[in-house]
């Protein structure tokens, strides 16, 4: 690994006065079950059996399955941000990444994560998090789910010659509202009707932070971050780096590694995989 890039970040970081950390779908490490058959098979029966919603607690399980290097470089980055003024925001709802031990309050996931759930109410706690049991109900029947695909067989199919009904028992593993009789569903962008309270009390730490950003000496790290939602760190990320001229900016991507032209003087652009490099760091 050329170690280049990583001698000037560290620099970048010594010198500045507050980072802003960006954190894409790479982290998601989806690339480990490009030709997986029972990864494809069981994302595709989420898809056709309105169960979209689940989606963040499959990848997440199947996460458990292959040898993935995200937990590790995510402790590996948090502990390279050190005791700095960070505020890290998130395009993933990986479980993993709400689960680093970020600084308190300095992480915020405007497209949910998987260990919160919603209703379809009006309720004043129509987000909350999900029990421990809930979570491993959760976990089970990715599992059950996982082995169906695995196997080829078809869970309708199952359901109706007697066995395990995946569809039934999804739609009552999370419980159901007492307000609104809705049964409960993940608090992402995946679910139709998402509630953005759940993230709403960070999103407003997160933009007050960035205000104090303002003719302060700023490293930006753009890690691992598609085009998927760009509107979220992407896009605002380079007019932050644009209009602040005490900035240095970093994007590390495999593919989309490419730097506009207004910010090639202050950036860097790194064509790497972002858990890769985070990996190995001592």
């Amino acid at each position: 690994m050329d170690n280049k890039w990583l001698e000037t970040l560290q620099a970048a970081l010594d010198e500045a006065e507050m980072i802003l950390v960006g954190l894409g779908e790479e982290w998601e490490e989806k690339r480990l079950f490009k030709d997986d058959a029972a990864f494809q098979a069981g994302r595709q029966y989420l898809d056709e059996n309105d169960l979209t919603w689940l989606i963040p607690a499959w990848n997440d399980y199947c996460l458990t399955r292959v040898d993935s290097k995200a937990a590790e470089a995510l402790d590996n980055l948090r502990r390279f941000l050190g005791e700095k003024n960070y505020f890290v925001i998130s395009t993933s709802a990986s479980r993993l990444i709400a689960a680093t031990p970020w600084h308190e309050g300095r992480l915020v996931m405007p497209c949910g994560t998987s260990d919160k759930k919603q209703c379809g109410s009006d309720y004043e706690k129509k987000v909350m998090p999900l029990t421990d049991e809930e979570q491993k109900k959760l976990f089970c029947l990715m599992e059950e789910l996982w082995k169906l695909s695995e196997e080829g067989t078809d869970p309708d199919q199952q359901a109706q010659a007697g066995g395990i009904d995946l569809r039934d028992q999804a739609n009552k593993i999370l419980g159901t509202c007492d307000v609104c009789g809705r049964d409960y569903r993940l608090n992402t962008v995946y679910t139709d009707d998402y509630r953005e309270e759940g993230y709403l009390t960070q999103w407003n730490l997160y933009t007050k932070w960035l205000q104090g950003t303002l003719n302060r000496k700023l490293l930006i790290l753009e890690l691992g971050v598609g085009l998927q939602f760009s509107t979220i760190i992407r896009f605002p990320f380079e007019k932050i780096a644009f209009y602040n001229q005490k900035c240095r900016f970093y994007r590390i991507n495999e593919k989309l590694y490419q730097l506009t032209p207004e910010l090639r003087e202050k950036g860097i652009s790194v064509s790497k995989n972002v858990v890769d490099c985070f990996a190995a760091l001592c």
